[in-house]
Formats: structure tokens, sequence, C-alpha cells
């Protein structure tokens, strides 16, 4: 008997597994159809033999309540969002007007979440009133006083006038100044409009206008001015004496 050869068995092996790969794709079709019939009219009852109906409709309940949670979480998010931008909003709206009328000037207001910063804003801005007032109190009036002091302390050394006498006369200033403070009572002064030019157009208008008048001295609210003598007739504000 002869063997078969080696090309001639893999020839028919490969032919026997084409003819019979055909009808196992179509049995294999029609089992999967039959099998998905058969799931679909046994599912239910499937569920209740293996006890996990029960346990399936529980998780179907929560995840429909978280879902619902979620959502309406994100609603109430998104709701409270509009509402604190809007809150912001109205803040720095508020201290941007603020800042134009008491003119801080030194106070930056950028809109943005952070609270901190608006209270930054609002500590430096009364700081700035703080300032404002200290600087009109008698601790400020000294302040201002010894600027013109030294001022004048530097005329009298630039005068050319030997050093000895240059600061003999500079010591009489500062004397003179330091023993009359305490007798001039000032009053601090505030003006209608914050502008150094309108204060100097006012101050020269006002002295023209009444002369002869009583004055008194005064102190505007910026340094710029210095202290100076005023028509008592003109003082529209008094703020302090």
């Amino acid at each position: 008997m002869q063997p078969i050869r080696k090309n001639e068995l893999e020839f028919h092996e490969k032919l026997i597994e084409r003819k019979s790969s055909v009808q196992k794709n179509e049995l294999d079709r029609k089992i999967r159809i039959e099998a998905e019939k058969l799931t679909e009219k046994s599912l239910s009852a499937f569920k209740k033999k293996i006890k996990v109906d029960k346990l399936l409709e529980a998780f179907k309940s929560a995840t429909k309540e978280y879902n619902t949670f979620t959502d309406q979480k994100n609603a109430k998010e998104k709701q409270l969002e509009r509402k604190k931008d809007q809150a912001c909003d109205m803040l720095a709206d508020h201290l941007e007007a603020q800042a134009k009328i008491y003119d801080w000037n030194n106070s930056r207001i950028d809109r943005n979440e952070n609270i901190s910063d608006y209270e930054t804003v609002i500590r430096e801005a009364c700081n700035q009133e703080a300032m404002t007032h200290v600087k009109q109190s008698e601790l400020g009036t000294k302040y201002l006083s010894l600027g013109i002091v030294e001022e004048q302390a530097k005329i009298a050394l630039m005068s050319g006038s030997p050093l000895s006498e240059a600061v003999k006369n500079i010591n009489a200033i500062k004397f003179k100044e330091n023993k009359n403070m305490k007798k001039i009572k000032y009053v601090f002064y505030k003006f209608k409009n914050s502008s150094d030019i309108h204060k100097a157009r006012f101050l020269s208008k006002c002295r023209k206008q009444h002369k002869g008048l009583n004055y008194v001295r005064i102190l505007p609210l910026t340094q710029s001015q210095g202290i100076c003598r005023i028509p008592e007739i003109c003082l529209i504000n008094q703020v302090a004496n």
C-alpha cells in the first residue's frame, strides 16, 4: 500500500476544512439566532432563577436617584455661580464708583473671584481715609509745619551767607517755628474741587476779593498746598479746628 504523499495530504486536508467551514458558519448563524430568541423569552425567568432581579432593580433605582440629584446639583451650581458673579460685579462697580468719589488713587480694583483681594482694596482705601484724618490732626500739622521749616532752613543755608551766620539763621528759624506752632490755631479745610489748580485759583481769588478781613490759617487736605492764610468768610466746609 502506497502512503499518501505530504503535499497531497495537505491539499485534501485544506479542502475538507473549506467544505466544512461553509456548513459550520451557516449552522453557527442559526444557533446564534435561536439562542437570541430563547434569551429574550427566558431572560425574566432567568433573572428570578439566579435571584438577581431585585438587586438589579435596586441598582437601577439608585442610579436614577443619583442622576436626578447630580442634574439638580449642576443646575443649582450654575445658579449660584451666576449669583456670585452678579454680586462680584456689583461690588466691583460700587468700589470703582467710591474710588472716583474719594480719589483712592492707590487702590486697584480688579474684577476677580478672590474675596481677600477686595478686602485688601477696602482696607487700603480705609487706610487712605485714616491717613487723611490723621494729617488733619495736630500731629499732621506739626509734620507739615516741619516740612516748611526744613525748606526755610535750606533756603537760609543756600543764601550765600557765611556758614556761622547761616547756622545762626537756621537755628532762629527752627526756634521761631517751634515756639509759634503752639500758639497758632489751624483750620482744616476741604475744597469742593480736589484739583490743585482749582485750589490755587480759589486761594488767590478769595484773597483779592476779601482784603482787610479777618484771616485764618488753613491746612488743605493735600500737602502740596502747604499752610496758607485765607479770609475767614471764605470757609465753606470747616472740617476741624
